[in-house]
């Protein structure tokens, strides 16, 4: 666990989930929170004790230090933030798309390396506990060589189009999900479609990648109704499926070659991811996820 006390200044305020995360966590403090709508940041900051609400983040970044920020803002928005924060020598956890673009991504990692900060994707699907037990399955090659990676994620259509599309919005965290088990990755083919005619941003998309042992497929859907999130993986000697709504995982392996079954009874991707955060913080320890892996999921899914 972090051993000293972390200051976390938030920036956008609509996402109370990923405060609540970041707020329950021993040693660490919500410090501000930084949003356009005034209102909408004082009721957030009073959610949290002693927390200090700001309209620009100017003011936020004038006003202490902090650990770390966290951006949770639209794509449009995402750089200039970014960037102003890690001048100002502030690391900055960002959430997905990481800007949209990998020019703009790339341009803040650049200002991020000359100033000594962490600029770095939020990908919180990673921190999902079967996740994680899916990947020490491979790092003990109990499933053997990768041959197959499935991902298939789907969300409920938004009321209205958002800038980007599930090729983007969604597809990022499919792509990055697939490099945490497989490697890096070569596209093969990406196609996406907008079913429909009232969009002007794709609700469907899909990626056919290859790995050095395998191929990767990674699809994502925005409907009227979620159609389910799924990972499978199967390798040369063994398989598994996980069903991230439900948080089952069924499996086979090396060791164990009849199907199994393993639940997460307390699934909380955002407070794993958080925790893991904050631990290496504390401790001046190598983050869980790096600059490298979002600009990767961002430069696979720009097709």
């Amino acid at each position: 666990m972090n051993t000293r006390s972390l200051r976390i200044a938030a920036v956008g305020c609509t996402d109370v989930a990923r405060l609540a995360a970041w707020a329950r966590l021993p040693n660490v403090t919500v410090a501000a929170v930084c949003d356009a709508a005034g209102p909408l940041a004082a009721r957030t900051a009073a959610l949290f004790g002693d927390c200090s609400a700001f309209t620009t983040v100017d003011d936020l970044v004038a006003a202490g230090t902090y650990d770390i920020v966290d951006i949770s803002l639209p794509a449009s928005q995402q750089f200039e933030v970014s960037a102003r924060c890690v001048k100002s020598g502030l690391n900055v956890l960002c959430a997905v798309p990481f800007t949209g673009s990998m020019a703009l991504a790339q341009l803040i990692g650049k200002a991020a390396a000359i100033n000594e900060r962490l600029f770095v994707p939020s990908f919180p699907l990673r921190f999902h506990p079967l996740v994680q037990a899916l990947k020490q399955a491979i790092l003990d090659d109990e499933l053997g060589a990768v041959a197959l990676v499935e991902i298939f994620l789907s969300a409920s259509r938004p009321a209205s189009p958002p800038a980007l599309g599930a090729s983007l919005v969604s597809n990022i965290q499919g792509v990055d999900l697939a490099r945490y088990f497989a490697g890096d990755l070569e596209l093969l083919h990406g196609t996406k479609r907008i079913t429909d005619p009232t969009w002007e941003v794709d609700d469907t998309s899909a990626l056919l990648l290859e790995s050095h042992t395998g191929i990767v497929t990674v699809t994502s859907r925005w409907a009227r109704d979620t159609c389910g999130n799924r990972i499978t993986v199967s390798g040369s000697a063994g398989t598994a499926v996980v069903d991230l709504d439900a948080s089952v995982m069924r499996y086979s392996t090396a060791s164990w070659p009849e199907w199994r079954t393993a639940h997460a009874s307390d699934a909380r991707p955002l407070w794993e991811m958080t925790t893991q955060f904050a631990d290496a913080l504390a401790a001046n320890r190598e983050l869980p996820v790096s600059f490298n892996d979002g600009y990767q999921a961002l430069k696979l899914c720009n097709y």
